[in-house]
């Protein structure tokens, strides 16, 4: 059974050559029992009043970036893969190599009005080199998901049968994002009704609001969700309401450290609990994913 994480992002390689290899080395270690703790808490969040939830927000953030000084860099998401024995990752971006077990996406954002007819363009290039994921990351953009920009590229991935993936969720960081209201899924209902036949992938549950995210899948049979930041209860609670079959495992690596372990986890935690069954986790941890990714012809 293949093992595919739908969630991960690369840094820039000079975040990685900030510290000397050693101090990464032993940041990344010491940096661990910090990680945890992280981890165990941070389901929780969603539930503390909204003042201690947007303070926690936005100090929160700082957390996950400091780990990029030790954790953020192809060789350190390859090395993570091996660990976890997880055989493909989704990229949150364009990837430059040609190693199978990296999947590309196409991400454009904001785009300059003289650049707006070279979009055709851009989604040619991309298809031809093997990608066929577009993300969508409205509060890192500052982009409300009504305007032409983002409705032109839905159209594009749309047309070519890509998958969407779109970064919901109104996490309360101004640290980070532009514009973190922009990312509230119900701003997504209408271009949900508008593309049937396209599948759309949840990231991370809808972060704060996995509920609204079962709302939506209840409604559209085209919504997959990805499961990274969710505990084992949502997983199984998400199982029950949509069933296994539009799950995905995504565990957002580098973010917090031993993502990927701790994600994989919680789903295998869920089935030993009886949450769902062995089955079931055998679909979320990579059989949706290859039959997704199959269905529209990747191939990098």
């Amino acid at each position: 059974m293949p093992i595919i994480d739908f969630q991960t992002q690369l840094f820039s390689e000079r975040l990685a050559q900030a510290l000397p290899p050693v101090a990464r080395k032993w940041g990344k270690f010491w940096s661990k029992p910090a990680s945890r703790a992280l981890h165990r808490v941070q389901p929780f969040v969603r539930f503390l009043h909204p003042i201690g939830k947007g303070i926690v927000g936005e100090i929160g953030a700082l957390a996950p970036l400091s780990h990029l000084l030790f954790e953020s860099s192809l060789e350190d998401l390859t090395d993570s893969m091996e660990q976890s024995h997880i055989d493909r990752s989704v990229v949150m971006g364009e990837f430059a190599g040609d190693d199978p077990r990296f999947i590309s996406t196409l991400r454009i954002g904001r785009l300059p009005a003289t650049e707006e007819k070279n979009l055709a363009t851009k989604f040619e290039a991309a298809h031809a080199a093997g990608t066929r994921i577009l993300q969508i990351h409205p509060a890192a953009d500052g982009l409300d998901p009504s305007t032409n920009a983002y409705q032109a590229q839905v159209s594009a991935a749309s047309e070519r049968g890509w998958i969407i993936v779109l970064q919901t969720g109104t996490p309360q960081s101004h640290i980070v994002y532009r514009r973190p209201g922009f990312a509230d899924i119900t701003r997504f209902r209408k271009t949900f009704s508008e593309h049937p036949n396209t599948p759309f992938v949840i990231a991370r549950m809808n972060f704060d609001r996995p509920d609204l995210a079962l709302d939506f899948a209840d409604l559209f049979p085209n919504l997959y969700l990805e499961t990274s930041w969710q505990p084992t209860e949502t997983i199984g609670e998400a199982v029950r309401r949509v069933g296994s079959e539009r799950l995905l495992f995504g565990s957002d690596w580098p973010i917090l450290g031993n993502n990927q372990k701790v994600c994989i986890r919680r789903i295998r935690d869920a089935a030993e609990s009886q949450l769902i069954t062995s089955s079931d986790s055998e679909r979320i941890l990579g059989l949706n994913a290859e039959a997704l990714l199959r269905k529209v012809g990747e191939s990098r």
